[in-house]
């Protein structure tokens, strides 16, 4: 784990400054977005968030507001930062919600979108619940408000979501409240440990990863439930034109540390000069390492940027062969189109425990080989049904709620491979806010300490991506 010390000591003293405790917890919420907007991390990042917890508790005490302790009810309460109505997050949380005995409830701590989420969201939860006060002590209070008639609450917020972690962390103690954490966000730092009971796990990644830098607490897979109707697998003449189709967000193909899409793409159009391929995701615009690319291969590439979804289907459905997304995978992304029938290729990413699709994977690009797959793929439907089936996740799940069991990773998920599980988290500091640079410069201590922490180069880019984005072309 990168060492960030100094981050958390600045920060830390800038909280002390503070005479109430609402301008204490703006001053940690603006370092929570800090490390997650540059994927750094330090182990201190615990104890700070353990000092908020704590002025809180004391707040609610000072407040004399009703915690008393959770009725005898099952009801189960989940809570969720921002749903959507596309994405895997949130239709986890929606398919885990079916899974339990008894209806449960939803708290929303802020909204997008209303209408549409939120009428998708009926057909899965009793009661849901909004948090519409603007300012954060507010926020707070209303959180602590919903929260303390259950006994059980699971999490599926955001990496940067202090408000609901600060909120349970000081009513924990008060109606001993029981926190299960979906790790949604596994490949990288998030706050939130320090009032985790139990974290469920949806990938190999994940659960070596917490077990390795946060071991005090349980982690427990469940993974994540899938349709497991396969359809054969299409074959591919390559004598013919055919499309090969990748899909995902942007960030996922950002070239890191040696690791890049862009040489895949290309071993690819040369290796099979009558294949085209449509990259769904990527900003054009502002993600320059497809630009080179693009050039050589004007008519054969296109990169769009998103789809909706009768035009996405449309797309998938001729698609013959499927790419996932490097050197960030696309999750189920991959086993979801094996199980379409689609021949699906990739190399295997740091970022890897997801499916057993993922042995159809390749190490190096010179083996990648859209004919091979479609023998290998026969071997593994077994163990997707046993890791993916809804069933098999339900069975897992509920053991945990229910009968405080945890699960180990299956074996399908445990190939030999060399993990570097900090390989997403950043060596040097890449943006930084208007309000963090202040103190750092007004702290003459922490000023070297900072600028051999970060990277001109890329400060500088986010300006100058930050300035592309306010024009419209």
């Amino acid at each position: 784990m990168r060492r960030y010390e100094w981050v958390c000591e600045l920060f830390d003293k800038e909280i002390d400054k503070q005479k109430s405790f609402e301008l204490k917890f703006l001053v940690f919420d603006t370092f929570a977005k800090f490390m997650i907007k540059n994927n750094i991390e330090d182990g201190s990042t615990c104890k700070l968030e353990t000092k908020i917890i704590g002025l809180y508790a004391k707040e609610l005490k000072n407040d004399n507001l009703d915690i008393c302790n959770p009725e005898s009810s099952d009801k189960i309460l989940h809570i969720v930062t921002t749903p959507y109505l596309t994405g895997g997050h949130t239709r986890l949380m929606e398919n885990l919600s079916q899974m339990e005995r008894i209806p449960s409830d939803l708290l929303v701590v802020k909204l997008g979108e209303e209408e549409p989420v939120l009428k998708r969201l009926k057909e899965y939860f009793d009661e849901i619940k909004l948090i519409k006060q603007t300012s954060a002590l507010e926020r707070l209070k209303m959180i602590v408000k919903f929260c303390k008639s259950y006994k059980t609450i699971i999490l599926h917020i955001h990496r940067d979501d202090v408000e609901t972690i600060v909120a349970l962390g000081a009513l924990k103690p008060l109606n001993n409240v029981r926190v299960i954490f979906v790790n949604h966000a596994d490949h990288v730092m998030s706050f939130g440990y320090s009032i985790s009971d139990i974290r469920l796990q949806i990938s190999r990644y994940g659960f070596d990863r917490d077990n390795v830098f946060f071991p005090e607490n349980k982690s427990s897979f469940i993974g994540i439930p899938l349709n497991i109707n396969a359809s054969p697998i299409k074959k591919v003449d390559l004598n013919k034109p055919f499309t090969i189709v990748t899909s995902g967000a942007p960030g996922k193909y950002k070239p890191q540390k040696g690791m890049s899409f862009i040489s895949i793409a290309k071993y690819l159009l040369v290796r099979y000069p009558l294949c085209n391929l449509i990259a769904i995701g990527p900003n054009f615009k502002t993600n320059y390492w497809w630009w080179w690319l693009k050039f050589i291969y004007p008519t054969r590439l296109k990169v769009v940027k998103s789809l909706d979804y009768d035009s996405y289907t449309t797309v998938m459905n001729k698609t013959d062969v499927f790419l996932d997304s490097y050197p960030m995978p696309g999750g189920t992304a991959f086993v979801e189109q094996y199980l379409n029938g689609k021949n699906c290729i990739g190399l295997t990413a740091p970022l890897q425990g997801y499916t057993p699709a993922e042995i159809l994977k390749n190490i190096d690009v010179s083996e990648l080989n859209i004919i091979g797959n479609m023998h290998k793929s026969k071997k593994i439907e077994c163990e997707i049904s046993k890791v993916h089936g809804f069933d098999n996740v339900k069975s897992r799940y509920v053991d945990v709620l229910y009968n405080f069991h945890t699960h180990a990773i299956p074996d399908s998920l445990t190939h030999d491979c060399n993990v570097e599980l900090d390989f997403y988290t950043e060596t040097k500091i890449k943006t930084i806010d208007i309000n963090t640079l202040r103190m750092v410069l007004t702290n003459r201590k922490f000023i070297f300490k900072f600028l051999n922490s970060i990277s001109l180069y890329d400060i500088l880019f986010e300006f100058i991506k930050s300035s592309i984005k306010r024009v419209k072309f």
